[in-house]
């Protein structure tokens, strides 16, 4: 599009941030007001823009375009300009307009009082949180959701300035991926998997098609890894995992291992290639030297028993790994949800650089520091044994003061850890939530922070292409409700206590870092708003906005990559997996999963969300656990019926669910359902399974071990249908179905 300056910011006068780029799909007429008498009478007048910008969803960052009309947000669709969207969204991005208009949204700011909550202004809001945070310090704590944008920073600092910890929460933890990410390449951040230009994936647990990483990414380079688009073979996909998850089901073979084998079987994949000379010279030196030839040996010859998948198979997998190459191999999930789940991870990604695939089309490639100094990238989320420390010093009197935003501890820790009992220990409770969940339900002030709708932020996209790649953030509608931006009101804290923001606002520190972007495509020539123009700041502004983000393809990251002989040495053999429950009164292994959906639950009060079909077992808005058929008949168990679930530490119920691709020693139970608050679509719906989970932890890293937990199942005689879109339509496995099964299972 040709387009002059003048032009260029006459037209964005319908909305600085509106997109006038080309490739968008948005019709030139819908930047025109319509004629009134070529409008149906029933037909509301008005002019409609389309806005880009990002939304968070519990995956990560998503940059999209927003229809609005008359200030009102209409349609939610992918950002085609943008690098990890290619013009595609998930239902997530999409349910961001129920969060938007939701009826169960806090209105604005609210002060317990006699055990209820009473409607404050945000004068006396600000007034008391200052007043807090001043009494406090050196014995508060603030506690947040993962991030990865100059919102993160402005917490930082916020915590430096006034004495707080900041802690981290995920429900099921990273921990271990990032720590073996860390351990083999060196690197504190995801790398790209160029899934694309790859001619064989091998999958560890990483349900990268459903619901692990961005998926949607992950989804358009699959496609063009299937079709060929970038070459002339077809790529081949071979999954690992104790479950039947939807990367399983795409899979040319899915492999059931038993849990907590992972690390064995690459390992073994590893001591084969390395006894046929087929993997890359330096790294099969350094690795032999810890996988000796009787190392290599025993691993081969007790594969089978440890693991449950056959030699020959596992050989298979070798060769295909050597025989086609670029392959990425890639693990995720269960592989790193056990005690062993750091040495399982780190063999998984060590298997690279025997393919010889780092820093190549088609392999593992490293993505560069972000341009932006205020962008934090890697922040480490706090452990299970950290929680349990945080718990007792709540529960001491140590913590004074705590403020929570993006994140539902109450809800997502095992309920063995008490962290609702500590809770309620600590003095003054500030929650920044934008609705009532269990967590905010226990506090003494709320302040409801926007949606990402209508916020100002910048993100470092996660995982990012391989290239430098900035999201931008703008609010595409007025404020709902009495809302305010959380950045801003941690701002506002600090000038209060005499201290210097950072910034004036979150939007302050947006336009300085844009700022920041301007001078690097001028003055080095790089990135997507390089102009001929005469520098001004206006014109890149716009630009930006419109684009939804600045990139540069060109700005990839140097490889320089060698083995860590120190993590070489601590694969000399992989531990084994311990449990939570004897097999005597725990004969099965618990495996939760997130929802495609609703997630770990940060979706469950979205309608849309709650609606949305499981992609296997078709079921909506419940709990249920997937059995073995086998298993079913010789409890007499049919689909519908309610059974409790019960571990060493704690029990829920759920409905039978009949999966002829479970094994008969697994129970799978989806994670999200059995809210106790969080509105009218979540409230008393299912059951939390993350509630019954034991505490217990991975042996190095000190994470939770979330599918170490065993199981005990129990008929309670009651039944009720199981919504699902199948009807009463009974799963069955087809003719052809691409499992690969041991014999006994």
């Amino acid at each position: 599009m040709d387009l002059s300056r003048r032009k260029l910011l006459k037209m964005s006068g319908m909305g600085l941030g509106a997109i006038l780029f080309a490739g968008c799909a948005v019709p030139e007429e819908e930047f025109i007001i319509e004629s009134p008498h070529d409008l149906p009478e029933d037909l509301v007048e008005g002019t409609e823009a389309h806005y880009a910008t990002f939304v968070n969803t519990s995956s990560g960052y998503e940059s999209v375009l927003v229809r609005v009309m008359q200030g009102r947000a209409k349609k939610v669709e992918g950002n085609p300009a943008h690098p990890t969207s290619r013009g595609k969204h998930s239902a997530r991005a999409e349910a961001s307009l129920q969060s938007l208009y939701h009826p169960d949204r806090i209105n604005g700011p609210m002060k317990k009082t006699g055990g209820s909550f009473q409607s404050i202004t945000w004068d006396e809001a600000i007034e008391t949180l200052s007043t807090q945070v001043k009494n406090a310090s050196g014995n508060a704590a603030i506690i947040t959701g993962p991030d990865a944008s100059i919102r993160h920073k402005v917490v930082n600092q916020f915590a430096k300035d006034h004495k707080l910890d900041h802690h981290i929460f995920e429900s099921l933890e990273n921990t271990n991926l990032m720590l073996a990410i860390n351990n083999v390449f060196g690197q504190n951040q995801l790398p790209n998997f160029d899934f694309q230009n790859s001619n064989y994936i091998l999958s560890f647990g990483a349900d990268f098609l459903g619901t692990w990483s961005n998926s949607v990414f992950n989804s358009w380079q699959y496609g063009n890894f299937r079709q060929g688009h970038s070459r002339d073979k077809r790529g081949t996909l071979v999954h690992i995992e104790p479950r039947l998850s939807l990367t399983a089901a795409n899979a040319d073979e899915w492999f059931y291992n038993k849990p907590g084998s992972e690390g064995v079987i690459a390992l073994t994949i590893a001591s084969i290639i390395i006894d046929e000379g087929s993997g890359d010279p330096e790294a099969s030196s350094a690795v032999s030297k810890v996988l000796t030839s009787s190392v290599r040996s025993s691993l081969i010859e007790n594969v089978e028993q440890k693991t449950g998948i056959s030699l020959s198979h596992i050989k298979d997998i070798a060769h295909s790994i050597t025989n086609n190459s670029p392959a990425i191999i890639v693990g995720a999930g269960l592989a790193g949800a056990h005690t062993n789940g750091e040495e399982n991870l780190t063999a998984i990604y060590l298997l690279n650089a025997l393919a010889g695939n780092i820093g190549k089309s088609g392999g593992i490639q490293f993505n560069p520091e972000a341009p932006l100094t205020d962008l934090i990238t890697q922040s480490n989320t706090t452990t299970i044994s950290e929680w349990g420390d945080i718990s007792n010093a709540m529960k001491n009197g140590q913590v004074k003061l705590a403020l929570i935003h993006n994140a539902n501890p109450v809800y997502g820790l095992p309920e063995s850890l008490n962290f609702k009992n500590a809770l309620e220990s600590v003095s003054y409770v500030v929650s920044f939530s934008t609705f009532m969940d269990e967590t905010t339900a226990q506090a003494d002030l709320i302040l409801p922070d926007h949606t990402s709708l209508e916020s100002w932020n910048l993100n470092v996209s996660k995982p990012g292409p391989g290239y430098q790649t900035i999201g931008v953030q703008q609010p595409i509608v007025m404020p709902e409700t009495n809302s305010a931006d959380f950045g801003d009101v941690l701002l506002t804290i600090t000038d209060r206590l005499g201290k210097k923001p950072i910034w004036d606002s979150v939007k302050s520190g947006v336009i300085e870092n844009a700022k920041t972007l301007q001078s690097i495509s001028l003055n080095e020539n790089r990135g997507n708003l390089v102009t001929k123009d005469d520098g001004s700041f206006d014109l890149f502004w716009v630009s930006l906005l419109q684009n939804g983000g600045w990139w540069d393809i060109q700005n990839k990251a140097s490889v320089e990559f060698s083995l860590n002989s120190d993590v070489i040495n601590k694969l000399g053999a992989i531990s084994d997996p311990e449990f939570s429950g004897s097999s005597q009164n725990y004969p099965f292994h618990l495996l939760p999963f997130e929802s495609q959906g609703i997630g770990e639950g940060s979706g469950a009060h979205l309608p849309w969300l709650q609606g949305i079909p499981d992609p296997i077992s078709t079921a909506v808005w419940d709990t249920w656990v997937e059995i073995n058929p086998s298993k079913a008949s010789e409890l007499g168990l049919r689909e519908g019926d309610i059974v409790t679930i019960e571990s060493s530490h704690g029990s829920i119920d759920a409905k039978i669910y009949i999966h002829p691709a479970t094994s008969p020693e697994v129970l799978s139970i989806p994670i999200g359902q059995g809210h106790k608050g969080y509105g009218r679509y979540a409230t008393d719906r299912g059951s939390n399974v993350l509630s019954i989970l034991s505490p217990i932890e991975e042996k190095n890293s000190g994470a939770l071990a979330w599918g170490a937990t065993k199981v005990r199942l129990t008929p309670t005689g009651s039944r009720k249908r199981l919504p699902k879109s199948e009807g009463a339509v009974e799963a069955r496995a087809l003719p052809g179905f691409p499992v690969v099964q041991v014999t006994n299972h």
